[in-house]
C-alpha cells in the first residue's frame, strides 16, 4: 500500500507523542481514528479531542503505545528494506550480478 509520508506526524508518533490529526495529515498513512491517533475535523472536535487527552492519561498512554508499535510495524529500517527489496523484484532487478 503506497503511503504518503508525513514527516512531523511519524516523527512524534515514534517518540510516543499522540497526535490530533485532521483528515489531511492522517491520509495515506495507514492509521486508525481512535486507535493509533485522534482523526477531528471540526474545531470543537478539536477541542474535544486536546481536552481528552489532557485529562484522561490511560487514553494518552493507549494511543501512544499504539503508536510506537505501529511506527515499528509500518516505518521501521527492516519494512524499509522489505519494501526495496519488493521494488527491485518488482522490476527484476534484485539479486542481478553486474
Amino acid at each position: 500500500m503506497p503511503r504518503c509520508i508525513k514527516g512531523k506526524v511519524l516523527a512524534a508518533m515514534s517518540h510516543g507523542i499522540p497526535c490530533i490529526l485532521s483528515p489531511f495529515a492522517a491520509e495515506g498513512i495507514g492509521l486508525r481514528k481512535g486507535h493509533d491517533c485522534l482523526i477531528v475535523k471540526t474545531p470543537r472536535e478539536w477541542a474535544e479531542a486536546i481536552s481528552l487527552l489532557h485529562k484522561d492519561s490511560k487514553q494518552w498512554q493507549r494511543l501512544a503505545d499504539n503508536a510506537r508499535i505501529y511506527m515499528k510495524e509500518a516505518c521501521s529500517f527492516e519494512r524499509g528494506l522489505e519494501e526495496m527489496r519488493a521494488a527491485f523484484e518488482a522490476i527484476d532487478t534484485y539479486g542481478s550480478v553486474q
